[in-house]
């Protein structure tokens, strides 16, 4: 049975192994090594605690306690991490995420009028397909690119 929880801080262990075998096998490819490293580095459990304790929450989308995807939200509005374990995308599941985050940041963030993203270069189309635009070109930094977008709320 799929359910959606928040995130704890008992949860960063497994979000490691969830975020980083997605990327691994999705996303890796078009970063540099510098990005790589930059990246894997940044989803070290110890970081995904520190930043809870400093702003940013989520939520972990699990199948019979199985945890199949995840959406990390700094402050009012700003997706940091979002990720579905392959063999589940497309299927519904970032879609009711991202529902349920925008809800959320509504009631906790009533003047939040966006969420914003910087989306890895293969996550731009299902980002669109979620409703967010481009807000300008493809960047690199710290060998990691991507494109920021941004979905207007209310």
């Amino acid at each position: 049975m799929l359910t959606y929880r928040s995130i704890t801080r008992e949860d960063s262990k497994a979000l490691n192994r969830l975020i980083s075998d997605v990327f691994e096998k999705d996303i890796a490819v078009h970063f540099t090594k510098e990005g790589r490293r930059t990246f894997l580095s940044y989803i070290a459990p110890d970081l995904i605690e520190s930043r809870m304790n400093n702003g940013h929450w989520g939520l972990i989308a699990e199948n019979d306690d199985d945890m199949i995807g995840t959406i990390f939200v700094k402050g009012a509005g700003h997706i940091d991490l979002f990720f579905i374990r392959n063999g589940n995308q497309r299927k519904g599941i970032g879609r009711s995420l991202l529902e349920i985050t925008i809800k959320r940041c509504l009631e906790f963030y009533p003047d939040t009028g966006k969420i914003t993203v910087n989306a890895s270069p293969n996550a731009v189309e299902g980002y669109e397909s979620l409703g967010f635009s481009s807000t300008g070109t493809q960047r690199e930094l710290y060998g990691i690119r991507f494109t920021p977008m941004e979905l207007f709320i209310r």
